[in-house]
């Protein structure tokens, strides 16, 4: 069974990375569009602006947040990663196991991996929401193959909106997916990306993680909307 909902309102912890010579993500706008999402629902934000796996893992073990979001590019060839910087802003490249050891030793109730293919289908290797899930984080969302930057960015925006509210997690996906799909600003027609954003739970995973209209986080978080 799903643990019950910690008795603050949600945290997050929010990294983007952009190493030198990969194309730029809109992640400011991605951070502006949850701030604004959740603006009369309360949310504590922290976010991390150092693109390094090294200072998010120490953020998130000063912060302690229910989700944590990383948003970057991502690949499942040839093997599954994360393309985070480096001290100076280069590419470090993370695969599954420093990911283990930095982020899922914390055990964030949810680690979302905005990045492309962290979700994909593989017959011989395992992605990367799958390799965590497997080594105790309760739940991981990732997407299933590359996703416009906009479409992500929305996705973000509505999938925090419901869990600010207090929504059940996997109530929450099946909602940002669907108003990401009837969203017409991207298409006549909606998104055509909707339903590649995959989540991955373990027993425990699942549930409400926070309480909507709860007390802050005690932590000094960077950000509070609410």
């Amino acid at each position: 069974a799903s643990p019950p909902p910690a008795l603050h309102r949600l945290g997050l912890v929010f990294m983007a990375a952009a190493p030198h010579g990969l194309d730029n993500l809109d992640y400011e706008a991605e951070e502006a569009s949850i701030l604004t999402a959740t603006r009369n629902l309360g949310l504590d934000l922290a976010v991390e602006e150092s693109g390094t796996l090294e200072l998010l893992s120490a953020c998130v073990a000063r912060e302690k947040p229910d989700a944590i979001q990383i948003s970057c590019h991502g690949t499942l060839h040839p093997r599954p990663g994360l393309m985070l910087e480096n001290d100076i802003g280069d590419l470090d490249y993370v695969e599954a196991s420093k990911l283990v050891a930095r982020l899922a030793a914390q055990h964030p109730r949810l680690l979302f991996l905005s990045a492309c293919e962290t979700a994909k289908a593989d017959p011989v290797l395992s992605s990367l929401a799958r390799s965590l899930v497997l080594a105790g984080t309760p739940a991981v969302l990732g997407w299933a193959a590359p996703v416009r930057d906009r479409e992500a960015t929305l996705f973000a925006a509505q999938l925090f909106q419901h869990l600010t509210s207090g929504e059940d997690l996997t109530h929450a996906l099946a909602y940002a997916r669907l108003e990401l799909a009837q969203h017409n600003q991207l298409a006549p027609d909606g998104s055509h990306d909707w339903h590649l954003a995959r989540l991955f739970l373990n027993p425990t995973g699942g549930g409400a993680l926070a309480t909507a209209g709860g007390p802050g986080n005690t932590a000094p978080l960077i950000a509070r909307t609410g």
